[in-house]
C-alpha cells in the first residue's frame, strides 16, 4: 500500500472520528455501524473515482486508524479508561463485525460502489415516478383531511346545536313564569346567558357551592346565573338580579347599534366569553323564527 494511500485513509478516519463524535453528543438513535459502513462505501467510491487506490480491499483500515485516534482521545486526552466502558466496546465489536461483512462481500467484489450512468438512468426515473405518486397520494390524504375535518366540525356543530335546543326548552319550560321583563329583545339574551353559566356550573355543583358557603361563609358565585355575592342566592333570585342587570344595561346603550353584542359584553366584560354566549343566542333566535 502506498504511503499516498495510508495519509488519505487517516484523514479519512479523522472525518469519522469527527462524524461518530458528532452523533454522540447529538444523542441520535442511530447506529455507529450504520454510518460507519455508509461512510466506508462514499470513502471507497471517492477513492475509486479518483485513482487514489488500485482496489478497495484495504478500506477497512480507516475504521481500525478511528479506533486508535478514540484511545487516545479517552485515555490520555480525557484520562479515561476506554477499555472499561462496556457500551463503546459492545458498539465497536458490532460495527468492525458489520464494516467487515461489507468490506469483504460488497466492496471487494465490486469495481466501483458507485452507480455507473445505466444505472443511474433507472434510479431517476424510479424517484421520477415515486415523485409524482407522492404527489397525488398527498392531494387526497389532504383532501380526505380537509372532508373529515369538514364533517367533524358539521358533528359537532350539530350536537352543539342540539344541546342549546334542548337546554333552552329545558330553562324556558322551567323558569319562563319568573322571567318578566318590559325590554322583550332581552329575553333571549337572558337564556342565552343562562345556558351558558348553567353548561360551565351545572346544578349539581351549585348545590356544592350552597353547602361550601354554609361551611366558611364566603363571597362565592351562586344560582343559574352565577352572581357574585356576599350570600347565597338560589337560582330564581340569580335570574332576578341579572334581568336587572340586564334592564340597567340595555337602558344606557338604548341608542346603540348591535345592542345585543355590547349588552353582553358590559354584562361579562369578557371578549371570550361574550362569542360564546352570542354563539347560543344566535342558535336560539334561529329556533324562534322556525
Amino acid at each position: 500500500m502506498e504511503i499516498k494511500t495510508l495519509i488519505i485513509y487517516l484523514i479519512a478516519s479523522i472525518i469519522l472520528f469527527l462524524i461518530l463524535n458528532h452523533v454522540e453528543e447529538k444523542k441520535e438513535i442511530i447506529h455507529y455501524g450504520i454510518i460507519t459502513c455508509i461512510y466506508l462505501l462514499i470513502v471507497s467510491g471517492i477513492c475509486t473515482a479518483l485513482k487514489i487506490s488500485k482496489n478497495n480491499d484495504s478500506i477497512f483500515i480507516i475504521l481500525l486508524f478511528e479506533l486508535l485516534i478514540r484511545i487516545i482521545n479517552v485515555s490520555m486526552i480525557k484520562e479515561k479508561n476506554f477499555f472499561k466502558n462496556k457500551e463503546t466496546i459492545k458498539k465497536y465489536i458490532l460495527t468492525f463485525m458489520m464494516a467487515f461483512c461489507l468490506n469483504t462481500f460488497f466492496i471487494c467484489k465490486v469495481k466501483t460502489v458507485f452507480l455507473n450512468l445505466e444505472q443511474m438512468k433507472m434510479i431517476i426515473w424510479l424517484l421520477i415516478i415515486s415523485y409524482l405518486i407522492n404527489i397525488v397520494k398527498h392531494k387526497e390524504k389532504v383532501s380526505l383531511k380537509e372532508n373529515n375535518k369538514k364533517r367533524i366540525i358539521k358533528k359537532e356543530n350539530n350536537e352543539k346545536q342540539e344541546y342549546i335546543i334542548i337546554q333552552y326548552a329545558k330553562l324556558k319550560n322551567k323558569y319562563s313564569n319568573i322571567i318578566k321583563t318590559r325590554y322583550k329583545e332581552l329575553i333571549p339574551i337572558i337564556y342565552a346567558i343562562m345556558i351558558y353559566e348553567n353548561k360551565n356550573r351545572p346544578e349539581l355543583f351549585r348545590k356544592l357551592d350552597y353547602y361550601i358557603y354554609k361551611m366558611n361563609g364566603k363571597k362565592n358565585k351562586f344560582g343559574i346565573m352565577q352572581i357574585d355575592s356576599k350570600y347565597y342566592i338560589d337560582d330564581e333570585n340569580s335570574i332576578s338580579i341579572a334581568i336587572r342587570r340586564l334592564e340597567k344595561i340595555n337602558y344606557q346603550l338604548s341608542k346603540q347599534n348591535n345592542k345585543e353584542k355590547l349588552i353582553i359584553k358590559e354584562y361579562y366584560k369578557k371578549e371570550n366569553i361574550v362569542y360564546e354566549v352570542l354563539s347560543i343566542l344566535n342558535e336560539i333566535k334561529q329556533f324562534n323564527q322556525k
